[in-house]
């Protein structure tokens, strides 16, 4: 990463004395000039290496057991410190890069519900994803827009898994799960549990879910949009997430 910003520096850099933002500020230059001069600096940029997930998998949050049974229902339920008005829900999967089909999610649910309540009451379905809403295949997390409501749990359940790539099974594999009152992941660090989970002991497990940070894939936002918000590119541009 310090060599990547090294070049990136260096084509900065490159790009000459008419670069410099304290002798021609942004509002006393003509968009022509701050046109030509984001052209120069795109030029430059294409020249760097890029860095990249060479092969394998990134990061899971969590994995289930696996299953022969793609209708195999999982749970996944996270309990908040206290009762929250919440407005949002994020699923995001986890990476796996493709020698052949590149990018990809790998174990994201093709059919999930979300729930959501209070206590120890049996909650009420906010969102309901099905395979008619095309999740598959995808990079890109699944964001649900929900009406504003007070919860202390929210439960994800996945109703149609989707196989993994190394063994072909059915599994559900999570990178994170954010949940939003606003602004703010209140999911963060909060209790989670699951109906199943992978019982490797150094693999990922229900507690992981939530984490402090979500992966990024730059320029790629690939997916069709769905009911419930789906697909939509997100207005919190900064996020931190629940499995952690």
């Amino acid at each position: 990463m310090l060599a990547w910003l090294l070049l990136v520096f260096a084509a900065h850099s490159s790009l000459g004395d008419d670069f410099s933002l304290e002798r021609t500020p942004h509002r006393d230059t003509p968009q022509r000039l701050l046109e030509e001069r984001l052209l120069k600096i795109d030029r430059s940029l294409q020249l760097l290496a890029r860095p990249s997930m060479r092969s394998g998998v990134g990061a899971i949050g969590y994995r289930s057991s696996a299953s022969d049974d793609p209708n195999e229902t999982v749970e996944i339920t996270i309990r908040l410190a206290e009762e929250t008005s919440i407005d949002q829900v994020v699923l995001v999967p986890a990476i796996w890069r493709d020698t052949t089909l590149g990018f990809r999610a790998d174990g994201f649910p093709v059919a999930f519900n979300i729930s959501v309540g209070c206590d120890d009451d049996e909650g009420h379905r906010v969102a309901s994803l099905t395979s008619d809403d095309n999740l598959l295949p995808r990079i890109a997390p699944v964001v649900v827009d929900i009406e504003p409501q007070n919860a202390s749990w929210i439960r994800v359940e996945a109703t149609q898994l989707s196989r993994r790539a190394w063994d072909n099974r059915y599994v559900l594999q999570l990178s994170e799960i954010l949940v939003f009152s606003g602004r703010e992941n209140v999911a963060l660090h909060q209790s989670v549990e699951s109906s199943s989970s992978d019982e490797w002991e150094q693999g990922p497990t229900q507690t992981k879910i939530p984490r402090r940070w979500i992966h990024a894939l730059p320029h790629e936002r690939r997916g069709r949009r769905a009911k419930h918000g789906v697909h939509q590119q997100s207005r919190r541009r900064c996020v931190a997430d629940a499995f952690g």
